[in-house]
């Protein structure tokens, strides 16, 4: 699952408030909203490439061969703005009955009244099982005994290695429980000079982003916001954020073992698979395009090494996850939680999915079946223990906070600011959103 880009959603939400009208408890006891032998019909909206058009189809197909009565018409989305028109398709009335959305708008859509709490439906169901999904995945759509999401896929964090990099600079691959100073020794032998002096072959890339570099401010005991996610003050500038962030935008402004964005936009798309970045922070999406490089012959597969994120005080991820919701103004509630259910824990569908390759899925007994025989996908799912929830999941303004992170840091990696300052600068902008 690639991470959201970035929408407004202000106008889109407001309107959203008088068009979603269904009741949370409509007919939960009833198996079938429609009177009896009625056919139902259902729309189901997802942003899908080809491959996981395809896997959505056959979960589709499977779900009208279990329940007859219910017709599924699949309108998928295609490019990267899927978030965008099922919001426009709600603020206009005509919202698909079931979507799929990212974590990071939900809570948008939670406080707008967008999305059913399908948390009644699931108490009367007697086949539902939490734990079929990863707990901690499971967990993003929750709200006490609200449910409002359930997960299809989702990806924690890892450390991405060329192995022919390693091999050519003499340097051992790295191993699970490796430490901050593991990652920047590694880093430094593996970052090369040419002939002219110049810098030709660095060791990892530190991006000037929030989503990659989050998890070294938990693994060090800090956060960006306070638990209510009411202030930044003495979070985001406190010592221990100031500190893990010292460190990592240090990767690139003192030790110069990750190239600034300038230089990194000149190595082109193929920085990694060309052997001009050797390590490379990312999710599981960046699996999906080096095994597309791979399959064009400008990348050997066999050279790709993964490995969990380096350790600090804690051993700490983050996962990023789309799942199924349902319209709060469908008009057959009970049928759609049933279709958002079937969606979410379909090993029809998901099975199918997982081997695009583009996330793990989020039914345990899926993805560590698929894992088996396949290393990489063992390290992912190891790391799945270690992962929290992001903020953009929890947060109904974090789309804005992110990007005042990300300014901050910036100003760090670019401009050479102060890590403090930068962040001292940054906090009451941030608490001004916040109490807006």
């Amino acid at each position: 699952m690639v991470k959201s880009s970035k929408i407004v959603l202000a106008g889109l939400l407001a309107s959203m408030v008088a068009l979603s009208g269904c009741s949370a408890d409509k007919n939960i006891a009833s198996t079938s909203s429609g009177k009896s032998g009625e056919k139902v019909k259902l729309r189901i909206s997802s942003g899908a490439a080809v491959e996981e058009a395809t896997a959505e189809q056959a979960a589709i197909k499977a779900f009208m061969e279990k329940y007859p009565n219910i017709e599924v018409a699949y309108e998928p989305i295609p490019g990267d703005d899927s978030n965008q028109k099922i919001l426009a398709s709600i603020a206009s009335g005509n919202a698909p009955d079931v979507f799929l959305m990212d974590s990071v708008v939900l809570p948008q859509f939670i406080d707008n009244a967008a999305v059913l709490d399908m948390g009644p439906y699931a108490k009367k169901d007697p086949a539902f099982n939490k734990d079929v999904w990863f707990k901690n995945v499971y967990e993003i759509g929750v709200r006490g005994d609200k449910i409002y999401d359930l997960p299809r896929g989702f990806t924690p964090l890892v450390v991405y290695y060329n192995k022919e990099v390693f091999d050519k600079s003499g340097v051992p691959y790295p191993k699970e429980g490796w430490t901050w100073n593991d990652f920047l020794e590694t880093s430094k032998k593996l970052t090369k000079a040419g002939a002219d002096g110049k810098t030709e072959q660095y060791g990892v890339t530190a991006d000037p982003y929030f989503y990659k570099s989050v998890p070294f401010v938990w693994q060090n005991g800090g956060d960006v916001l306070s638990k209510d996610g009411k202030t930044a003050k003495g979070y985001l500038n406190g010592a221990a954020s100031v500190e893990a962030y010292q460190f990592y935008t240090d990767l690139v402004t003192k030790h110069k073992v990750s190239p600034t964005p300038s230089v990194k936009k000149a190595f082109g798309d193929l920085f990694f698979q060309t052997g001009k970045i050797a390590m490379n922070i990312s999710g599981h999406w960046t699996l999906l395009g080096l095994n597309d490089t791979a399959k064009a012959g400008k990348f050997n597969i066999d050279k790709l090494g993964v490995v969990g994120l380096p350790k600090n005080k804690d051993n700490v991820s983050v996962m990023y996850e789309a799942g199924w919701a349902a319209s709060a103004s469908t008009k057959h509630p009970q049928e759609a939680y049933q279709l958002a259910k079937f969606m979410s824990e379909s090993e029809v569908g998901q099975k199918a999915r997982i081997q695009s390759g583009l996330e793990l899925s989020a039914v345990k007994k899926v993805s560590e079946e698929y894992a088996k025989d396949k290393p990489i996908e063992q390290v992912f799912v190891k790391e799945v223990q270690y992962a929290r929830q992001p903020w953009g999941s929890i947060h109904p303004k974090w789309d804005s906070i992110e990007k005042e992170i990300d300014k901050a840091i910036e100003q760090i990696i670019v401009n050479n600011t102060p890590v403090q300052k930068a962040f001292d600068d940054a906090v009451p902008k941030i608490d001004k959103i916040i109490n807006e």
